[in-house]
This record gives structure tokens, sequence and C-alpha cells, in this order.
């Protein structure tokens, strides 16, 4: 399975694909939701994406918005820093199956990745 990661720090880019990697994914680092939305323009053949809340250039509410409309049916895992329920449900309503706080461990990962597998 190959899992579009959409993260601007650096740092967690590498944390994230090197969990994913453990988990025996394949990943694609998009740095921002606009280079996201420019990787699916491109190559659908994604299992997931992990989307990043708050970034530079594209948000992650921002990316949701456009990818609502895309068609696409890729489920989205939210990994952010927000923790006000209003903003969560904004994100599910929206599409995101999923939420993820940072900073998580690969357990938590996994765990998450095996929820949106079984709904």
């Amino acid at each position: 399975m190959r899992i579009l990661v959409v993260e601007d720090s650096l740092f967690l880019q590498k944390v994230t694909q090197d969990y994913l990697a453990k988990l025996n994914y394949q990943s694609v680092v998009a740095a921002n939701g606009q280079l996201a939305l420019d990787v699916l323009s491109k190559d659908k053949n994604f299992s997931y994406i992990l989307l990043d809340w708050e970034m530079p250039v594209m948000d992650g509410i921002t990316f949701l918005e456009h990818y609502q409309k895309s068609g696409l049916l890729i489920p989205v895992i939210m990994m952010t820093t927000v923790n006000k329920p209003e903003k969560i449900m904004h994100a599910f309503s929206l599409g995101a199956k999923e939420y993820i706080m940072k900073p998580f461990s690969i357990d938590i990962l996994d765990e998450k990745i095996k929820r949106v597998v079984a709904a």
C-alpha cells in the first residue's frame, strides 16, 4: 500500500516515512496541500492520505475543500496539534475519516490506519 504524506515539517516527514516503512507501507511526501493536489493530479494510486492541518501555501482544510470536489475516494487521516472538537468535526464534514494528535507513536499510526480500514 502507498500513502501520500502531506506535511511541511522536514522532521515529521522523515519520522512519518520511517514509521510507515516499518509498517510495510510505501510513502510519497508533499510539503503542502497544493503540492499534494499536484501529486494526485498525476498519480491517484494511494491507499491513504496523511494530512497535516497547518501548512504554508495550502493548509489541510483548504486541501480537503478542493479534494472533496475532485471525486477521489482515498481516505484522509488528519495529523494535527489542533484539539478543538468543532475544528475536528469540520474536517470530518469535509471528508476526513480519522485524526492523529501530534506527536504520535508508530503504534498510534498503525491503530488509526487499521481503524480506517475497518470502517
